[in-house]
């Protein structure tokens, strides 16, 4: 069901000021009461099914390659517009995702032979805890037997969930800013994500792994202003290292940098390096490595960058390979995002 289908008549017109998102809130709580579905119709369909049961853990990149293939095709088959809200203007899509990838989140603890230690909790609080937020996951890794939490408390976790899964995506600058097609944003949202809660869900359940809190609540908030600098140069280094620039680049760029909370005077000289073709800045790539969420950020906006008319220049692929090699992201994750 869409529940977005107005957002998709807007898109940011050349020389105008962007339009202003939607009612986030209204948003946030139509997903919620659907992922609160989802997990409860999840949780019932994967424990009737008797496969899942059959799987051990040499089969657990499988069960990822699995559902991460089956979100890709969901994804690419996104006909929206770009607009403010990106991946959020396709509801029905972005269900179905996340749907697969609780799923995925079930059948990983099959394979790991969890089902009997398997609740409703671990279901969302995995996903929870891949978007950022801090869960009970690390002291439930040695429990068994775990019951379920009331669904008032079950629904609140569904609701956060949908909460930072729009937050998220609607404070990203190239979805609000960057007229992107929908299918590249999603695709590599999806293939980002199934990971990250890939990730978190072998290491809450393989005995011989530890569950390290990555939350923004557990880590120091870095310079937002010095990270968005840092991020654009980034982008310029790899709109430039196929040796020309095209009309198409400068729109994805210069919107970016009018909208950056950077000062003035930088904005000038960001627009100036952008037509160039000699900014070869150097990155300050220590400013991310600490920091997963920013490490991902950063990915995702060259990732969309690089993929905007469907195809990457070699040149761009090696620059990526670079940046991705100095901040600590899994080439191999790289790849499969292009």
């Amino acid at each position: 069901m869409k529940i977005f289908g107005q957002l998709k008549k807007i898109v940011p017109i050349p020389g105008r000021a962007s339009p202003k998102l939607p009612n986030l809130a209204d948003i946030q709580n139509q997903l919620g009461d659907q992922f609160f579905g989802l997990l409860n119709t999840i949780y019932t369909e994967r424990t009737n099914n008797p496969d899942n049961s059959k799987l051990n853990k040499s089969e657990v990149q499988k069960v990822i390659n699995y559902y991460a293939n089956q979100n890709l095709l969901i994804s690419s088959a996104v006909a929206m517009a770009p607009g403010p809200l990106g991946i959020l203007a396709s509801s029905g899509e972005m269900v179905a995702i996340v749907g697969n990838q609780m799923r995925m989140v079930y059948d990983l603890g099959c394979g790991f032979d969890k089902e009997e230690f398997f609740n409703k909790d671990v279901l969302i609080d995995i996903p929870l805890q891949a978007m950022g937020h801090s869960t009970n996951l690390q002291s439930l890794q040695n429990e068994a037997n775990l019951l379920d939490s009331p669904d008032k408390v079950l629904k609140e976790k569904a609701m956060g969930f949908a909460k930072s899964l729009v937050e998220e995506n609607a404070k990203k600058s190239i979805v609000r800013f960057v007229p992107i097609a929908g299918s590249v944003i999603l695709g590599i949202w999806t293939k980002m994500s199934t990971n990250k809660m890939a990730k978190t869900a072998i290491n809450f359940y393989d005995d011989d792994k530890v569950l390290i809190d990555t939350s923004s609540e557990a880590t120091q908030r870095p310079d937002q202003q010095a990270l968005m600098l840092e991020k654009i140069k980034t982008l310029i280094n790899l709109m430039e290292s196929n040796g020309a620039i095209a009309d198409e680049e400068l729109q994805f760029i210069l919107p970016l940098i009018e909208h950056a909370e950077i000062d003035e005077n930088q904005k000038g000289e960001l627009k100036e390096q952008a037509r160039s073709l000699h900014s070869n800045y150097e990155i300050d790539f220590g400013l991310f490595q600490p920091h997963e969420e920013e490490v991902n950020s950063l990915i995702f906006d060259l990732a969309v960058m690089a993929k905007k008319d469907g195809t990457v220049h070699p040149a761009q692929l090696e620059y990526l390979h670079f940046v991705a090699k100095q901040i600590g992201f899994d080439l191999a994750l790289l790849d499969g995002m292009l």
